[in-house]
């Protein structure tokens, strides 16, 4: 009975030594990363992913598998922009469903970016799914009352992190200029000669 025991005892010992030397590994505790990259004038997306064991899709498509590899992809601004990726996570996600806004610098009730995403896993591998939604022509609408502080972000043109077990995102999102109080009351004396002349001929 002793030599079982001491047999299970060195089974246990040699697994923890070679869980150790795993996770000591090159590469064992790098993380997946995304980028949504909305800083381009020439109304485009750029999605940047690394790091996904078992590949990252954007718009049904692959750009990216395995570590150390990064890939990218492209697309129109006014088009959609779904994704979904899978990384090693050993279980440790709790299933999450989170919606992050970017609003306005000049008026941050209206939505600029939209990120809808959720995390589950199986107890090795995790996924990531959602979407994300740039703001053309004001499509966005208006922040909703009932949304959590922590999940809205004004355009300011510092990144907007998001993170789940061995995973880490960021948005980075073009700066809407707003002019400077100094500015905007010289911009309305300079239309005050041509207020008087409209007002005249409307007079006249």
């Amino acid at each position: 009975m002793r030599s079982k025991q001491v047999g299970l005892a060195k089974q246990f010992t040699s697994l923890v030594f070679a869980f150790g030397a795993l996770m000591c590994a090159p590469g064992a505790v790098m993380a997946a990363s995304i980028i949504f990259d909305d800083t381009s004038s020439a109304e485009t997306i750029t999605v940047l992913a690394n790091d996904f064991e078992e590949g990252f899709f954007v718009n049904g498509v692959q750009i990216q598998q395995g570590l150390n590899n990064p890939g990218s992809a492209t697309v129109a601004e006014a088009g959609p922009l779904t994704f979904f990726g899978t990384w090693i996570d050993l279980g440790q996600n709790a299933p999450t469903v989170r919606t992050i806004y970017l609003v306005e610098a000049g008026d941050p009730t209206i939505i600029s970016d939209l990120l809808q995403y959720q995390v589950f896993t199986d107890g090795t591998l995790a996924t990531i799914a959602g979407f994300f939604v740039s703001d053309v022509g004001n499509n966005q609408g208006s922040l909703p009352v009932d949304v959590n502080p922590a999940d809205v972000f004004v355009e300011d043109g510092s990144p907007v992190l998001f993170t789940a077990a061995f995973l880490s995102g960021q948005i980075l999102s073009d700066v809407e200029a707003v002019p400077e109080p100094g500015t905007l009351a010289l911009l309305g004396l300079a239309l005050l000669p041509l207020a008087r002349l409209t007002r005249r001929k409307t007079i006249g």
